[in-house]
C-alpha cells in the first residue's frame, strides 16, 4: 500500500472571489436591516462552504489512499491476501490470527480474510462516492448564487446550503450507523429521498432562522471531522511500519545480538578485544590506502614526471653557437683566399646552405687519396659532420620544448586515478544522502491524477457543461475537483517554480465553470506538452 498524504490546501474554493464580489454588488441594493443581515450572512455562508470544502477534499484524499490498499489487494490471489492479511498488519493482528487458529483448529479465521477485504473496501468506496457528490452539490450551489439576481434568490440558495450540509450528517451518521453504499445511483436515490422529506417543514424562512441554522452548521462541522476520522480510522489500511515489521523487528534483534556481543567484548565487560580489533581495522584500512592507492599512484607520477625534472642537456645557446660555427666554415670554404664574397654566397652559408660543399665534394670523390692529403676533402667531410651535429642538435632541443610544453597535460593524467576515486566516493555519499529518490513515485502519481482529469471530463462530454444538476454529474464534479487537487499537490512537489504558477493556472481554468467540458479537455490535453519535466518521461517510457 502507498503511504496517505494528508491533503494541504492548495487548491482554492473557487466560487470564493465570485461571491464576495457579488456581496458587494447585493450591498448596494440593501432597502432594510434584513437585506443588510443577508449580505452579512453570504459572507459568513462563504467562510463556511471554504472550510467545508477543504474538509470534505482532505477527508476525500485520506479516505482514497486506504480505498487504494484494499482495491489492490482485492484483485490479488487468495493466498496473497492470506499473507498480507497475516504478516504484513503488525504484530497485533498476527499473533491474534495465530491464536484464534489454533484455538478454533480450521482455516474459518483465513476465509475471513476475503470477506474483511470486499467490505472494507465496499464501505470505503461508498463513503468516498458520498463525500464527492457532496462535493461537486457544494460547488453547484454556489455557482447557482452566482446567478442570482436579487436577494429573494440568494436567500434559497443559502437555505439549499444549509440543508444540503444537514442532509449530509444525517446520511453519514443517522441513527450512530454510516449509511453508505457503494453504488453512486443508490446514493442518489438516498439523497433524493431525504431532500423530499427535509424540504417539507426544514427550511429555514427568515434571515434570523437562516444564521441560526447556520451557526450550528459550523459547530456540526467539527463533529462531521472527528466522526469521519474516526469511521476512517477503524477501516485504514495498515501503516508502512505495520506492513514491514518483521522485517524491522529482525533488524532490531540483529542489533541487539550486534550490540550484546560488542558490549561483552568491550572495555564495559572488562575486555580489550574490541579495541584490539578497531586498532588492526584501522591499521588494515591504512595499509590498503598506502599499499593499493598512494604508492602506486606515487610511483606512476614519478615515473612520468622524473625525465622532466632533469637538466637540459642541450641549450638553445649552444644550438647558436655551432649554427654560427658552421656558417664560418662554409664562408672559408667558399674563399679559401679570404676574399670578401658575394652577398648571395654569405647569405647561403649564413643559412647553413650546404650546396657550397657538395659540388666540390663530389668532384673531390673523383680522386679520394690524392685530394685527402693535397685537396680539400677532409675539410669538406669535417663540415658535413658539423651540419650533422648542428641538426641533431636543433631536434633534440626541439623535442625538449614539445616536451616541457605538454608537462602539464602529462602530471593532469597522472592524477587521473584520484580524481576518478574521488567522485565515486562523492557519488556514493550522495546516493545515500539523496532525498528525490520519490520523484519517480510523484511523476507516475502526476500523470495517473491527470488521467483521471481526463476520464471525469470524458464522461461530461456528452452534457456539454460541467455544471448541470443531475446527481451522476454532480459526482462527477466532484471526483474532477478531487483529481484536481491531488495534481496541484504532487505538481507543487515536481514542478519548477518557474513553471508552476502557469501549471496551477491550467488547473483553476479546468476547475472553473465558465468553460464548457471541450475546452476543459482541451487544457488537459496541452498540459501533457507544455511541461515536459513532468510528463515528457512517458513518452520516452513508451517508445
Amino acid at each position: 500500500g502507498e503511504p496517505v498524504q494528508k491533503m494541504s490546501r492548495t487548491l482554492p474554493f473557487a466560487p470564493e472571489t465570485e461571491v464576495r464580489r457579488k456581496t458587494e454588488i447585493f450591498r448596494r441594493q440593501v432597502r432594510s436591516d434584513e437585506d443588510v443581515a443577508l449580505c452579512d450572512l453570504l459572507e459568513m455562508c462563504t467562510q463556511f462552504g471554504s472550510a467545508l470544502f477543504h474538509k470534505l477534499l482532505e477527508h476525500a484524499q485520506v479516505v482514497d489512499g486506504h480505498l487504494s490498499f484494499w482495491n489492490n489487494l482485492l484483485v490479488k490471489q487468495r493466498w496473497q491476501q492470506h499473507r498480507i492479511m497475516l504478516f504484513n498488519r503488525g504484530p497485533i493482528p498476527f499473533f491474534r490470527t495465530l491464536y484464534h487458529a489454533f484455538r478454533d483448529r480450521s482455516h474459518t479465521v483465513f476465509r475471513e480474510h476475503s470477506v474483511i477485504i470486499d467490505q472494507r473496501s465496499r464501505e470505503l468506496g461508498g463513503l468516498q462516492d458520498e463525500l464527492l457528490f457532496f462535493l461537486g452539490h457544494l460547488l453547484h450551489i454556489f455557482h447557482d448564487a452566482l446567478k442570482c439576481d436579487d436577494l429573494n434568490s440568494l436567500h434559497a440558495c443559502l437555505c439549499r446550503l444549509v440543508l444540503a450540509f444537514e442532509r449530509c450528517m444525517t446520511t453519514l451518521a443517522g441513527e450512530g450507523k454510516v449509511a453508505v453504499s457503494h453504488d453512486k445511483v443508490a446514493s442518489t436515490i438516498k439523497y433524493r429521498t431525504l431532500s423530499s422529506v427535509l424540504d417539507a417543514d426544514a427550511s429555514p424562512s427568515t434571515v434570523s432562522a437562516l444564521q441560526a441554522r447556520l451557526s450550528v452548521c459550523e459547530e456540526q462541522l467539527a463533529f462531521m471531522d472527528n466522526f469521519l476520522s474516526a469511521f476512517v480510522s477503524a477501516r485504514r489500511s495498515p501503516s508502512v511500519l505495520a506492513q514491514r515489521w518483521i522485517r524491522y523487528a529482525s533488524l532490531g534483534a540483529a542489533t541487539m545480538l550486534l550490540g550484546g556481543y560488542l558490549f561483552k567484548h568491550s572495555r564495559f565487560n572488562g575486555s580489550e578485544d574490541l579495541n584490539t580489533w578497531w586498532r588492526t581495522a584501522k591499521l588494515s584500512v591504512k595499509t590498503f590506502y598506502l599499499e593499493h592507492l598512494e604508492a602506486p599512484i606515487l610511483s606512476v607520477t614519478k615515473q612520468i614526471i622524473e625525465p622532466f625534472n632533469t637538466e637540459k642537456i642541450i641549450r638553445a645557446t649552444d644550438v647558436a653557437a655551432e649554427k654560427e660555427s658552421l656558417a664560418r666554415m662554409l664562408a672559408n670554404f667558399s674563399s679559401p683566399d679570404h676574399k670578401p664574397l658575394e652577398p648571395a654566397i654569405r647569405e647561403m652559408a649564413e643559412q647553413g646552405d650546404m650546396r657550397l660543399v657538395m659540388d666540390r665534394y663530389e668532384l673531390e670523390l673523383q680522386k679520394p687519396l690524392k685530394n685527402i692529403v693535397m685537396g680539400n676533402l677532409v675539410e669538406a667531410i669535417l663540415i658535413q659532420i658539423q651540419k650533422l651535429k648542428v641538426d641533431m642538435e636543433s631536434a633534440m632541443l626541439a623535442i625538449d620544448q614539445i616536451l616541457r610544453a605538454n608537462q602539464i597535460n602529462v602530471e593532469l593524467l597522472a592524477t587521473i586515478p584520484a580524481i576518478l576515486l574521488t567522485f565515486f566516493v562523492l557519488k556514493s555519499i550522495q546516493a545515500v544522502l539523496r532525498t528525490d529518490t520519490q520523484r519517480p513515485h510523484l511523476e507516475r502519481n502526476v500523470r495517473l491524477a491527470l488521467a483521471e482529469v481526463h476520464r471525469a471530463l470524458t464522461r461530461q462530454l456528452p452534457n456539454g457543461d460541467a455544471t448541470v444538476s443531475s446527481s451522476v454529474s454532480e459526482i462527477e464534479i466532484g471526483r474532477l475537483v478531487f483529481c484536481l487537487n491531488r495534481l496541484l499537490i504532487q505538481g507543487r512537489l515536481i514542478v519548477s517554480r518557474k513553471e508552476f504558477h502557469r501549471f496551477k493556472q491550467d488547473v483553476l481554468d479546468i476547475l472553473s465553470p465558465a468553460l464548457s467540458a471541450e475546452q476543459k479537455l482541451h487544457t488537459a490535453s496541452r498540459m501533457t506538452w507544455s511541461y515536459p519535466s513532468v510528463f515528457l518521461p512517458l513518452r520516452i517510457d513508451k517508445q
